[in-house]
């Protein structure tokens, strides 16, 4: 039986692999916008495409599979005043103007973007945020983005 999770601009884990490695997983998407398929760290940069309505049957995964979905930017909302490296659950901005708890907002630019949520200090200068995967050097960009809905199902294939 399928099972279906709603999938964020944030990584959310779709399926973890058996201990015995021969785990065969049948990943639909079945939402109405692109997936990017991967591990902990995916992006829209870095996670394999995987179009609405379209399905992969993968074999023998060695480790978790995440996905996350496509997004869309406003403006540069802000910078970061200091370098940041991963693991960090803080982040130095210029300006928290427009930034509210609870709202995404990728860090950074190109592959070493990543998208997080939030958690507190929304309008502040000091953001805190789940732990980074990337290292932001000072000055990167900080940009609220609105996530598109997507959802993934995934069942178990023929092993």
């Amino acid at each position: 039986m399928p099972v279906n999770t709603n999938i964020s601009a944030v990584p959310v884990k779709v399926m973890t692999p058996s201990p015995s490695g021969t785990s065969t997983l049948i990943i639909t998407n079945s939402g109405p916008s692109p997936v990017y398929l991967g591990g902990a760290t995916v992006t829209q940069v870095n996670g394999f495409l995987l179009p609405v309505g379209q399905q992969l049957d993968v074999t023998r995964i060695p480790s978790a599979v995440y996905a996350v979905s496509g997004s869309s930017a406003t403006a540069t909302a802000t910078t970061t005043t200091a370098a940041s490296a991963s693991g960090a659950t803080s982040l130095a901005i210029t300006s928290g103007t427009g930034i509210a708890n609870g709202a995404y907002i990728q860090v950074g630019a190109g592959n070493a973007a990543e998208i997080t949520t939030v958690t507190s200090g929304g309008g502040t200068a000091t953001l805190t945020v789940p732990a980074l995967a990337y290292d932001h050097a000072s000055g990167a960009a900080v940009t609220v983005v609105t996530p598109a809905p997507a959802t993934v199902s995934t069942a178990n294939g023929a092993a």
